[in-house]
């Protein structure tokens, strides 16, 4: 029976450690990072108003256990919610980090509200990140229907 336990402490030790130098790693490749992101889109995303061409919705990361909740405040928020659902598996959609993808229809919203929703997301209990990149990009090209590319460049840059 000790021998068993000993095992055990072993082996949580040795989880705890790749924890740790898998941390450490993430850690390095962020500081790595460059210090501009720049957005590549197609032409469905192109638009003066959110949900203007692309209509699945704004994309919301939110952990598993907090899913059904989470869908219940935003359609309190006037949100039609829906879970993501995988293609060549069963069940949703699972992010990297293991949680579920969302993707929230608010019909069209204006620029100027973006962020403001974006915040109201955020501030839900659940939710990880959104698929709105507020304030972030310096730039965003777009591959056109035509074959073309289009530039776009920040306002406040």
């Amino acid at each position: 029976m000790w021998q068993w336990m000993v095992l055990m402490k072993l082996m949580m030790l040795s989880i705890a450690s790749r924890e740790e130098a898998l941390a450490k790693h993430r850690r390095r490749l962020l500081l790595k990072m460059p210090t501009s992101f720049i957005v590549i889109a197609d032409f469905r995303k192109k638009s003066s108003r959110l949900g203007q061409q692309w209509k699945k919705g704004v994309p919301a990361e939110v952990i598993p256990m907090a899913y059904k909740a989470v869908m219940l405040r935003l359609e309190k928020m006037n949100g039609k919610p829906t879970l993501r659902m995988a293609v060549k598996k069963a069940g949703p959609v699972i992010t990297d980090n293991g949680n579920f993808v969302i993707d929230v229809d608010f019909g069209e919203i204006p620029v100027e509200k973006v962020k403001e929703i974006n915040n109201q997301l955020l501030q839900i209990a659940g939710v990880v990140e959104t698929g709105l990149f507020v304030e972030m990009a310096q730039m965003a090209y777009f591959g056109e229907e035509d074959g073309s590319i289009s530039c776009r460049k920040a306002k406040n840059n």
